[in-house]
């Protein structure tokens, strides 16, 4: 089920019987600081375009529900609707022509591995510089395009040398 409110997207996963199981949360986010910052350097008409443009949709929330996947009928099909809730979100950021952002703990090399597996490539992967939060947290930062590993790298690396971090 897909549900749209507040400028955020969700997709919600449910069985057959209706009961819920996953919830993926995804939005265009600005980093209002950033940009405050930014605009004493960049013209106001090039800070315009970017705040429209919105290249990036990150996944802000990916929950599944801990008994359904924990399961041990259903412990397999639990990552599997895990990784629907993220194809689906993809999808939607094809659909789009926009970037997908997803931030992981560093130490949580499971879920790093399980980004990868939907297509997800590190910054490391891509040979583009990575930056510690802002939040002070340590956090991997994956992105996806469609275009595969080289092309990804490729937007990428040019965003960099435009000024952009990750």
């Amino acid at each position: 089920q897909h549900i749209m409110k507040y400028n955020s997207r969700a997709r919600i996963a449910q069985t057959n019987d209706g009961q819920v199981v996953g919830f993926a949360m995804f939005d265009n986010e600005i980093d209002q600081e950033q940009l405050r910052e930014d605009a004493r350097y960049i013209p106001p008409e090039k800070l315009k375009k970017i705040v429209d443009e919105k290249p990036f949709v990150f996944l802000q929330l990916l929950l599944m529900d801990p008994h359904f996947v924990a399961s041990t009928t259903q412990g397999n099909e639990g990552n599997e609707w895990k990784k629907e809730l993220v194809a689906q979100f993809c999808d939607c950021v094809v659909k789009n022509g926009k970037i997908a952002i997803a931030r992981t703990e560093t130490a949580n090399e499971s879920e790093i591995e399980f980004y990868r597996s939907c297509g997800f490539f590190t910054m490391q992967d891509m040979g583009v510089p990575s930056y510690p939060s802002s939040k002070g947290a340590d956090i991997s930062v994956l992105a996806y395009t469609p275009l595969g590993k080289e092309g990804t790298a490729e937007i990428f690396q040019k965003l960099y040398k435009m000024g952009a971090r990750f």
